[in-house]
């Protein structure tokens, strides 16, 4: 994945730019309410409807206008931008790249006909869920995130539809954060459909990053944040949604720990296990026990930077499920040295815990409290390691709670450009792995504690 920062807009920038159009009042008003949470239905590629493919939602009335509609709800260009700004719609395309097809090559398969990478790579439902109008090569199109469109091409447009009878009739709901983290991280995070592994990355794939609120605000935005917006379904702060999405990707990491993706002959399959634990230059002794309690140097640890940040919302929340948590979370490095079975037994415990936490914290409301709590404890567990996952992690957290605050009007001037400059310095050293420099990161974090209150 080429990094989120190459596009040479400061992060906080392009993030508030995202959400210009919406009228501040409703807006403060909705960053620290509640959220009705959906029970979470089939994920896109294995809902079972016909996938009619995107050109049924390119005319020109509908979702295929050159420019927004001003009299409709919803903008009606949402086609145009998906083609014009949104690197899904190139996904097929980067499967026919010189660089694809050497990677291609090392593993053996053709890209732009493997399910291997069709599978991300595409909306790669089966050949009967097809429609006239499909085609591989769109990409990830419209029904890859919002489901086959059978049931509800039609009835969405009738007059009078609302938003809860298109979600009856299939819809995918992705304005819920939870899920929508299952959507992106059946992807981003792989499974047993979508088989990301160490093979892949050594064939040369890029590491494939994730946290859902920056990732959702850097995707081009193809819906128009307004009263009306609001009124259908919901607006959720990027507080909520980055703890909701932390809450996903921790269970689903845990769920595919817990299965059979994890062994792989002599070697676990390593794409679980951190990767800058081995991948550095032997002279950087930048060995931390953070990410991972109790182990020793030179251990190979998992890639849990999603469960630490979990046991860190925690900590905030409910100690004693923090310290259930943090107990089963040292219980699972532990584990993870002994043997495969005594991994995979633990991960299933956790991964148990994981699911009781997401239903019981997703579409959580925070206080003000709880936010500003919540950024001093993120940035002194940044500050207190060296471990380059955590960083880019942390410095994701900070920017989606320090915008809720800022948002809602609860940080002043002098405050608020302190810290939004904090958080653009960071970023500079997380934006990649060859960027990283622990020193001169944490002196951007040190400039952004000296702000809080």
């Amino acid at each position: 994945m080429e990094r989120f920062r190459a596009q040479g807009e400061p992060g906080l920038a392009r993030r508030l730019r995202a959400t210009l159009r919406v009228a501040g009042t409703m807006l403060a008003a909705a960053l620290l309410a509640p959220a009705v949470a959906l029970a979470l239905p089939a994920l896109p590629y294995t809902d079972g409807q016909v996938h009619e493919g995107v050109a049924t939602c390119a005319g020109a009335a509908c979702h295929g206008a050159a420019t927004p509609h001003q009299d409709s709800p919803i903008l009606q260009n949402e086609y145009y931008i998906w083609t014009r700004e949104d690197r899904h719609s190139q996904a097929y395309k980067t499967l026919l790249s010189a660089e694809s097809r050497r990677m291609g090559e090392l593993l053996g398969l053709t890209p732009h006909q493997s399910p291997r990478c069709l599978s991300c790579h595409s909306d790669f439902v089966p050949e009967a869920q097809r429609g006239r109008r499909f085609r591989l090569s769109d990409g990830v199109g419209c029904e890859a995130c919002h489901g086959g469109s059978e049931r509800w091409l039609e009835s969405h447009v009738e007059r009078g539809a609302t938003h809860a009878d298109n979600l009856a009739a299939g819809l995918y709901p992705t304005e819920e954060p939870a899920a929508r983290a299952r959507m992106c991280l059946s992807c981003h995070l792989g499974g047993p459909d979508h088989p990301i592994d160490h093979e892949i990355m050594g064939a040369g794939h890029p590491p494939l990053g994730f946290e859902l609120d920056t990732f959702t605000a850097i995707e081009p935005a193809h819906h128009d944040l307004d009263a009306d917006y609001a009124a259908r379904k919901g607006i959720r702060s990027s507080l909520q949604t980055w703890a909701d999405g932390q809450l996903v990707a921790a269970r689903r990491y845990l769920e595919e720990l817990a299965g059979p993706r994890l062994r792989d002959g002599t070697f676990p399959e390593l794409v679980f296990f951190d990767c800058y634990a081995c991948h550095h230059e032997m002279t950087d002794t930048r060995w931390d026990r953070t990410p991972a309690p109790g182990l020793a140097p030179g251990r190979v640890r998992l890639h849990g930077v999603n469960l630490l940040l979990v046991h860190t919302l925690l900590r905030q929340l409910d100690e004693r499920a923090a310290n259930a948590w943090g107990s089963g979370l040292r219980e699972l490095h532990a584990a993870s040295q002994r043997s495969v079975d005594a991994l995979q037994t633990q991960a299933g415990n956790l991964a148990a815990q994981a699911g009781d936490l997401e239903a019981s914290l997703a579409g959580r409301s925070y206080s003000e409290a709880e936010a500003w709590a919540l950024l001093e404890a993120v940035s002194q567990q940044a500050l207190a390691s060296a471990d380059y996952n955590l960083a880019e992690q942390a410095t994701m957290a900070l920017e989606a709670i320090f915008l809720t605050l800022d948002r809602a009007g609860k940080v002043s001037g002098n405050r608020s450009t302190r810290m939004r400059a904090a958080i653009d310095e960071a970023y500079k050293y997380t934006n990649d792995t060859k960027d990283y420099r622990a020193g001169a990161y944490n002196a951007a974090l040190r400039q952004f504690r000296g702000a809080l209150p």
